[in-house]
């Protein structure tokens, strides 16, 4: 079942922290989860399409190849 396409394009920086990886407060994390309770969001477009994985099975090298030169 194919899901229709999202209309609208949320500005990335709401997925983000800041560079000193602040948390946000309970108290605001609560807050936007009970307003938007019945809301959804399509995470596709956000999304990498190719990402790369590593399973437990890797060889460690192989691990920190990937990560040092992409």
């Amino acid at each position: 079942m194919d899901l229709p396409s999202t209309n609208e394009l949320l500005d990335w920086r709401l997925f983000n922290t800041d560079m000193a990886s602040t948390d946000f407060k309970y108290e605001i994390v609560k807050a936007i989860c009970d307003n938007n309770q019945t809301k959804e969001i399509d995470l596709r477009p956000y999304m990498l399409e190719g990402p790369y994985t590593c399973m437990t099975t890797d060889k460690m090298q192989k691990i920190l190849d990937i990560y040092r030169h992409h």
